[in-house]
């Protein structure tokens, strides 16, 4: 009676099926993000290195535009935060706002009043990925930042430049506890550190909250972090995607799982 979907197939059932037959649940978890280097033997553009540039990036950023387009709006806009809504220890924070004239200004600051250049590895095989290249590079030309794409498919991407690309696309899963990713991913010593970012206030804070007992307090501290990935952290990530669950309408009770475990011991059908 229930079943969770990849998007691209979720949205053709929603429109086919959903509202004759049942009902569609939706639920935010994975991240889709452009991950910038920061290992130098492998930042083919040092520029990415400069903290005023990756916030440039963020800058030109129209993340309603991306969300409209590419998700047809079923997703969540994100400040740069790895740390998704369905999370306990999320906190809402304001992203960087889509500013072409603060991406100049910033671009100019760091030497680069007259724009840049930047390959971006378009990674395939996962739904909406190359539509967010597409659109994140044209964005990008507002502020003569001109972004080459390079296709690849996931396989090869994984075998190939996965931790070494100087820019790619890519989207991270959820996980049970956020400090499960956010540990593997972005801490400095992470086994799949793929921008190989090192930030010891960021380290300290996950160190911090792993040995924090009050749920509150451990918020706190994940606050803290997402408002470090925001100002200043190796990703940029415009929106949350939507796990999208059907299932039929007399289903009663069910509530979907942030990251798609199966739990209907309070689920019944009517």
């Amino acid at each position: 009676a229930r079943l969770t979907l990849r998007f691209e197939h979720g949205m053709v059932l929603r429109q086919n099926w959903g509202s004759q037959k049942g009902g569609i649940f939706f639920e935010s978890s994975p991240i889709v993000q452009a991950s910038i280097q920061h290992r130098p033997e492998y930042v083919k553009t040092p520029a990415l290195a400069d903290v005023r540039v990756r916030q440039a990036l963020k800058y030109l950023t129209d993340r309603q535009g991306l969300l409209s387009a590419v998700l047809q709006g079923h997703g969540a806009i994100s400040a740069d935060s790895p740390i998704p809504p369905g999370s306990p220890y999320y906190s809402p924070i304001d992203p960087l706002p889509y500013d072409v004239e603060k991406a100049k200004s910033l671009l100019s600051d760091a030497g680069y009043a007259n724009g840049l250049d930047i390959e971006l590895v378009d990674v395939g095989g996962i739904a909406g990925l190359e539509q967010f290249a597409e659109l994140f590079a044209q964005m990008a030309q507002a502020a003569n930042v001109r972004v080459t794409l390079r296709k690849e498919p996931f396989d090869v991407f994984m075998g190939k430049d996965f931790t070494k690309a100087a820019l790619t696309t890519g989207q991270w899963n959820g996980r049970a506890h956020i400090d499960e990713l956010l540990s593997l991913v972005y801490q400095s010593d992470g086994a799949w550190n793929e921008s190989h970012w090192q930030n010891k206030q960021v380290d300290d804070l996950l160190a911090k909250a792993r040995a924090e007992p009050s749920a509150d307090a451990r918020k706190a501290i994940y606050t803290q972090v997402a408002t470090i990935f925001r100002d200043e952290g190796p990703i940029v990530a415009p929106y949350f995607v939507n796990y999208i669950t059907a299932g039929v309408a007399n289903m009663k009770g069910f509530e979907p799982h942030p990251i798609r475990w199966s739990d209907f011991r309070a689920t019944w059908l009517a």
